[in-house]
C-alpha cells in the first residue's frame, strides 16, 4: 500500500485561514470550535474534521462556488480506506453506543483525563457476539486521530502464526526486500500513524510476541484485535463484548415502543423487516419477539440467523423450535463467512482450539442451565471421566481445584461467561428510572451474603453445542445423574440454614442455582420411568427440601406444581417424605385459595405424621391444617387446630416452628376481628423468630406489628417498618417482603387509621405525583400475582381500592403498565419516595408537634441490652458495618436490632433514635 499524502485537507484549511487573515484562535471562534481542532486538522493530527465541524468551517471561512466545492471534496477525499468498507456493509450496528464510545475513549484518551492512550485494545466475547462489526464501526469512529489511516487485516483464513507478519505487511503494501521482513515492516511503520485492525486472532495466538515486538518500535502505531481469547501482552487493554441486552420474560413485557427500545429486540426487528417488509412488531407478536431475543441470549449472530429463517418459517414456528437452534439457525449467505453461517459452527470454531481436557470439561457444562460453579462441575466431570475419588454427589469433590483452573481457561476463550456479584442484579443497575437516589442498605447482599465461590454462566447456545457432544460420546446420563446427585445434596444441606441466622447467603445460594435444580428436578422425575422409582423417590425428596425456599422466595404456584408432580409419581414412597411434602403443597394451594384442595392433602400430611410418630411433623401439620380451616373461612375450626400445634410445637422447644404457629394465629385473630389478640401473637412471634436467628421473618413481624401501629396514627413507628422492609426486600430479593412493604408505603397516606382524618385522593393537585403512585400500584400488582396473596396483603389490599379509582378516572393506565415492570430498587426507591413525604410528626388526635415530642410520647417499652449496644455505636457515628465489626455481628443483624430500636422508640431516623434514648437515659 502506497504512502498517502499527508494532511490533504489541512493544507488546504490553513491556506484558506490564511487568505482571510485569520489565525487559528480567530477562525476557532469564528467556527465556533476550539483552537485545538484547527490546529490538528491542519497539522494532519486529525484527518478530516466531523460533518458538522466541516459545516460551521465553510460558513466561517465564506466559502462558494468552486472553493466551497473543492473544500467538501478534500474532507471527502481524505477517508481514510477504512472507513468505506464501514459504509458498505448492508445493515446498522445496533445497541453498541456504550461500547463504541469505551473503544473511543481507550484508543484517543479522550474524555478519560489521562496522559495517554492504549496502543492495544484487544475486543473479547464469545462466538457470534459481534465483535469484528463493533471494530469496524470503531475504526470509522476513531480514523481522525490516525494520520496516515486505518489498515483492517482479516486473520480468519490464517493458521499458522509464522504468517501473520506477512499478511500484516501485505496489506500495508510494504514491499519485497533483503533485508527480514520484521525489519521492513518495522521501518516502513516507524514514522507513521497507524490505526492496524487484527480480526479472528484466536488461532494465530503464538503470533502475539510478534506484534509486541512491533510496537516497541513503531511508536505511531496502535493495534485494535478482536480475539475470543486475549492476548496475554502487557500492552494490551482488553473489552469484553456481551451480548445484547435482551428483555426479562419473567417480568411483565414493558409497553411496545419501550420493548421496540431494547436492543436484542430492535435488532431483530430490523433484520426481520430485511427479511419480510411487512414485519412489525405489535401486541400480537411482541410475546414471541420477546421470548425469542432472551431464549436467544441478545446474541446477534444468533438473532441475524433466526431473523433470516423468517422467510420459511412463521414466527411462532421459529420461537417453538429453538430448542433446536443449533440445527435450525443458519444461513448459507455467500457473503458470510463459512463459520457465521449458523451457530453450530460458530461455537465449533472455538471447541476445535481446545485441548482434550478443556474438551471434556466443556462437554460436562451441557447438562447445567445457566450457572456454573466448579464444585458441581467437579462432580459431573468426575462420574464423565471415572474419576471414582470424586464422589459424584457431593460437594466439593477433590478436583474441585482442577475444575476452577479449566473454568477460568474457559471463560477466557469466551466459552463461559464470569458472572456478576453474588446478589447484585445487573438489570436494577441498568433499568433504574429517573430520579433514582442511593438509598443506604440497598446496595446489594449484606457482607455476610457474600461467599468466596467463583462462579460462572453460560450462553445456551454453548449449553447446546456442549450437551450434542456429550449426547454424541454416550455420556449424557452420567452426566445428568451426577448434576442431579449433586444438586439434591445441595439442597437437602441448605434446607435447615434457610431458617437461621445465615440464611442470606443460602438463599442467594440457590437463587443461583434454582435453574440447576429445576434441571435436576425434572430429570429425576422423568429418570424413575426408565431406571426404576429409587431415582423419582429422590426427585420426592428434592421437591421437598426445596419447599420452604420455594414458599418464602414466593414461587407459589411453581412449588406447588413441583410437589404434585412427585407426590403422584411416587405414591409408595417414605412415609415420613411423603408427609412433609403433602404438607408443604397443602401449603402452597392454600396460600393460592385452593383450600378444598389444600385441606384433602393436610389431612392426609397428618393421618401419615401419627402413623410414623414423627413429633414434630404432627405438630406442624395441626399448624397447617388450622392455617388453611382459617384461609377457608372456618377460623372456628381453625383455631383450635392452630392452638393444638402450637402446644405441641412448644413441647419440642423449636422457637422457628412455634414462632411460625404464632404468626398464623395472629392472622386467624386479624381475620375474626381481634386485632388485640392478632398483636400479642405477632410480637410474640417476632421474639421468637429473633431467637431462631430468622431475619427476614423477623423483618416480616415488624412490618406486620407496624400495620397496627398504623392503625393507631404512630406513622413514625409504621414508617419505621416500612422502611426496614423495603430495604431488606432489595437487598435480599425477596419479592413478598417487597411487595408487602411498597402495599404499606402506599397505604399509609391515604390511611392514617381510626381517629385520623384520611386523605382525599381526589384532592391530590399534582397528577405526576398521583402517576408516581400509579406505577408503584402496577409494580405490587405484578409483584402479587407472582407471588400470591396473604390474609395482610389482601387488608391492604381493600385499603388501595380508592386510589385504583382515582387512577382509572386521571386516564393513567400507561403509568400502572409502566410500574409492571419496574426492577426491585425502583419500587423500593417509590416506596421510599412515599414515606419521605409523611407528616411524621402527627399524632393519633391530629395535632402537630415535633418529632422529637411526638416520638418521646411514642416509647413503648425498654430497649434490650444489645439494641443499647448497637445505638450507642450509632451515637459514635459508626457504620452498619463498623458496628458489626465491634459487636462480632453482621451488618444485617446491626440492622435488625436497629430497626428493633425504632419500633421501640417510636423514631424514624438514626438521630431520633439517639436523642430520644439519650434523653430517657437508655444510653
Amino acid at each position: 500500500m502506497a504512502h498517502r499524502p499527508p494532511t490533504t485537507f489541512g493544507v488546504l484549511l490553513r491556506r484558506h485561514r490564511t487568505a482571510a487573515l485569520l489565525t487559528q484562535e480567530q477562525l476557532a471562534l469564528r467556527a465556533q470550535l476550539s483552537p485545538d481542532t484547527i490546529r490538528s486538522l491542519e497539522r494532519g493530527k486529525r484527518r478530516f474534521p466531523r460533518p458538522d465541524s466541516l459545516h460551521l468551517l465553510v460558513e466561517a471561512l465564506s466559502l462558494s462556488g468552486a472553493e466551497r466545492a473543492a473544500f467538501l471534496a478534500a474532507a471527502r477525499d481524505d477517508v481514510p480506506p477504512v472507513l468505506a468498507s464501514v459504509r458498505s456493509q448492508p445493515n446498522a450496528l445496533i445497541g453498541r453506543d456504550d461500547e463504541l464510545e469505551t473503544i473511543r475513549r481507550r484508543l484517543t484518551g479522550a474524555g478519560d483525563g489521562e496522559a495517554g492512550s492504549a496502543r492495544l485494545l484487544t475486543l473479547t466475547g464469545p462466538a457470534g457476539v459481534g465483535k469484528t462489526r463493533l471494530a469496524l464501526a470503531a475504526t470509522a469512529l476513531v480514523a481522525p486521530y490516525y494520520r496516515d489511516g486505518v489498515v483492517q487485516v482479516d486473520l480468519t483464513p490464517i493458521r499458522d502464526p509464522a504468517l501473520v507478519l506477512e499478511t500484516v505487511a501485505r496489506a500495508m503494501g510494504v514491499s519485497d526486500g533483503d533485508s527480514p521482513l520484521e525489519a521492513r515492516l518495522g521501518e516502513y511503520l516507524r514514522e507513521r500513524s497507524h490505526l492496524l485492525l487484527l480480526d479472528n486472532f484466536e488461532q494465530v495466538l503464538p503470533a502475539a510476541g510478534a506484534l509486541a515486538e512491533l510496537l516497541a518500535r513503531c511508536p505511531g502505531l496502535t493495534l485494535l484485535v478482536t480475539s475470543r481469547v486475549p492476548l496475554r501482552l502487557r500492552w494490551e487493554w482488553t473489552l469484553r463484548v456481551p451480548p445484547l441486552p435482551a428483555p426479562d420474560v419473567a417480568a411483565p413485557l414493558p409497553p411496545l415502543d419501550a420493548l421496540g427500545q431494547i436492543p436484542a429486540v430492535a435488532l431483530f426487528v430490523e433484520r426481520a423487516r430485511a427479511r419480510c417488509a411487512d414485519f412489525d412488531l405489535n401486541d400480537a407478536n411482541a410475546p414471541l419477539v420477546a421470548r425469542l431475543a432472551a431464549e436467544l441470549d441478545g446474541l446477534p449472530l444468533a438473532l441475524e440467523l433466526a431473523a433470516a429463517r423468517l422467510d420459511a418459517l412463521p414466527l411462532p414456528v421459529l420461537a417453538r423450535r429453538l430448542g433446536d437452534r443449533l440445527r435450525l439457525l443458519h444461513w448459507d449467505a455467500a457473503d458470510l463467512p463459512e463459520r457465521q453461517r449458523s451457530l453450530e459452527a460458530a461455537v465449533g470454531w472455538s471447541y476445535d482450539f481446545l485441548g482434550e481436557p478443556e474438551r471434556r470439561l466443556f462437554r460436562c457444562l451441557g447438562v447445567f442451565v445457566g450457572h456454573v460453579s466448579p464444585p458441581a462441575v467437579a462432580a459431573v466431570l468426575a462420574a464423565t471421566s471415572g474419576d471414582a475419588t470424586a464422589g459424584a454427589g457431593e460437594v466439593g469433590a477433590p478436583d474441585e481445584g482442577r475444575a476452577l483452573e479449566g473454568l477460568a481457561s474457559l471463560a477466557e476463550k469466551s466459552l463461559v461467561l464470569v458472572a456478576p456479584p453474588h446478589g447484585r442484579d445487573e438489570r436494577d443497575e441498568r433499568d433504574g428510572f429517573d430520579g433514582q437516589r442511593t438509598t443506604a442498605g440497598m446496595d446489594g447482599p449484606p457482607e455476610d451474603a457474600e461467599d468466596a465461590e467463583p462462579s460462572f454462566g453460560m450462553l445456551e447456545t454453548v449449553r447446546e453445542y456442549a450437551w450434542e457432544q456429550l449426547d454424541r460420546l454416550g455420556m449424557l446420563p452420567a452426566a445428568r445423574r451426577a448434576h442431579a446427585r449433586y444438586f439434591l445434596t445441595l439442597a437437602e444441606r441448605a434446607d435447615p440454614h434457610l431458617r437461621a441466622q445465615d440464611q442470606l447467603p443460602w438463599y442467594f445460594h440457590l437463587e443461583r442455582e434454582h435453574n440447576n435444580l429445576r434441571a435436576a428436578l425434572r430429570w429425576l422425575l422423568d429418570a424413575g420411568r426408565e431406571e426404576g422409582h429409587s431415582e423419582q423417590a429422590a426427585g420426592l425428596r428434592l421437591a421437598g427440601a426445596l419447599s420452604w425456599f420455594w414458599w418464602t422466595r414466593g414461587y407459589i404456584e411453581e412449588g406447588a406444581r413441583w410437589l404434585d408432580e412427585a407426590l403422584v409419581r411416587t405414591p409408595d414412597a417414605d412415609p415420613a417424605l411423603r408427609a412433609r411434602a403433602l404438607r408443604s403443597a397443602g401449603t402452597m394451594l392454600a396460600y393460592r385459595g385452593a383450600v378444598n384442595r389444600a385441606a384433602t392433602l393436610l389431612d392426609e400430611a397428618l393421618t401419615l405424621a401419627q402413623r410414623c410418630q414423627d413429633r414434630a411433623e404432627v405438630a406442624q401439620a395441626f399448624a397447617y391444617c388450622g392455617l388453611c380451616a382459617v384461609y377457608a373461612g372456618d377460623a372456628a375450626t381453625g383455631i383450635p387446630l392452630l392452638r393444638e400445634g402450637l402446644r405441641r410445637g412448644r413441647d419440642l422447644g423449636d422457637p422457628h416452628a412455634v414462632a411460625m404457629m404464632l404468626l398464623f394465629l395472629g392472622a386467624a385473630a386479624l381475620a375474626c376481628g381481634d386485632d388485640g389478640q392478632a398483636e400479642a401473637a405477632y410480637a410474640e412471634a417476632l421474639a421468637c423468630f429473633e431467637a431462631a436467628g430468622d431475619g427476614l421473618f423477623a423483618v416480616n413481624l415488624r412490618l406486620n406489628l407496624g400495620w397496627f401501629a398504623w392503625r393507631r396514627g404512630e406513622l413514625a413507628h409504621a414508617a419505621s417498618s416500612v422502611r426496614a422492609a423495603l430495604e431488606m426486600g432489595v437487598r435480599s430479593g425477596n419479592r413478598r417482603l417487597l411487595s408487602f412493604g411498597a402495599q404499606m408505603a402506599l397505604s399509609l397516606p391515604g390511611n392514617r387509621g381510626a381517629g385520623m382524618p384520611s386523605a382525599d385522593l381526589a384532592d391530590l393537585a399534582d397528577l405526576a405525583d398521583l402517576a408516581e403512585r400509579a406505577r408503584l400500584l402496577g409494580a405490587i400488582d405484578a409483584l402479587n400475582q407472582s407471588t400470591g396473596m396473604t390474609l395482610m396483603q389482601t387488608v391492604l389490599r381493600v385499603s388501595m381500592g380508592e386510589l385504583r379509582e382515582q387512577v382509572r378516572r386521571a386516564g393513567l393506565e400507561a403509568a400502572y403498565r409502566a410500574g409492571r415492570s419496574l426492577p426491585f430498587r425502583a419500587i423500593a426507591v417509590l416506596a421510599l419516595a412515599l414515606l419521605d413525604g409523611l407528616p411524621l410528626s402527627l399524632s393519633s388526635t391530629g395535632n402537630t408537634a415535633e418529632p422529637l415530642v411526638e416520638a418521646a410520647q411514642g416509647l413503648r417499652g425498654p430497649l434490650s441490652e444489645r439494641q443499647r449496644q448497637v445505638l450507642w455505636l450509632v451515637a459514635q457515628g459508626l457504620s452498619d458495618k463498623a458496628i458489626g465489626r465491634r459487636l462480632s455481628l453482621s451488618a444485617s443483624t446491626v440492622r435488625y436490632h436497629l430497626a428493633a430500636a425504632f419500633d421501640t422508640l417510636g423514631v424514624g431516623t438514626r438521630a431520633q433514635a439517639v436523642a430520644l434514648a439519650t434523653q430517657h437515659g437508655l444510653l
